[in-house]
């Protein structure tokens, strides 16, 4: 296999492992450009809690939404406009006497609606996970009478 060959094969299992690239070959030069998707457990996370946050005081600045959450307030600006326009967040922008311009974070119906789904799905799972942990307690409980 060449060089070239040997490159996307690469790119192609750091894709089925990580997440999506995009591929493409400029003058003989592999050009992978990484395209982050809220797909993975972690996100659903993420956006469960962003979902909790909004709903739960939708007047707390970003900074302190990033850091309730414990991620980089880029990060959550990430998230947050992607909720924009999916429809689920308008952002309302007013004068206040401390601020300038501060700004309120107001989930949409639709929004609320996702927020349900998110909540339900994110539930689903932590059962599940519980299930799971339940399971290998058990088993190692075994192993250890049995061990004993």
């Amino acid at each position: 296999m060449n060089e070239k060959g040997r490159l996307k094969r690469a790119a192609l299992f750091f894709v089925k492992n990580s997440g999506r690239l995009s591929l493409s070959f400029e003058n003989n030069i592999l050009i992978c450009l990484y395209v982050h998707t809220m797909n993975n457990n972690d996100d659903q996370e993420i956006r469960y809690r962003l979902f909790k946050l909004l709903g739960d005081d939708p007047s707390l600045t970003q900074r302190q939404m990033a850091e309730k959450m414990g991620i980089s307030l880029g990060k959550f600006n990430y998230c947050l406009n992607e909720l924009v326009k999916k429809g689920f967040v308008k952002i309302n922008r007013f004068k206040s006497s401390q601020n300038k311009a501060a700004y309120m974070y107001l989930l949409t119906p639709s929004g609320l609606e996702e927020k349900a789904k998110i909540t339900v799905g994110f539930l689903k799972r932590k059962m599940h996970e519980f299930e799971e942990i339940k399971q290998q307690i058990k088993e190692i409980s075994r192993e250890i009478d049995g061990a004993g």
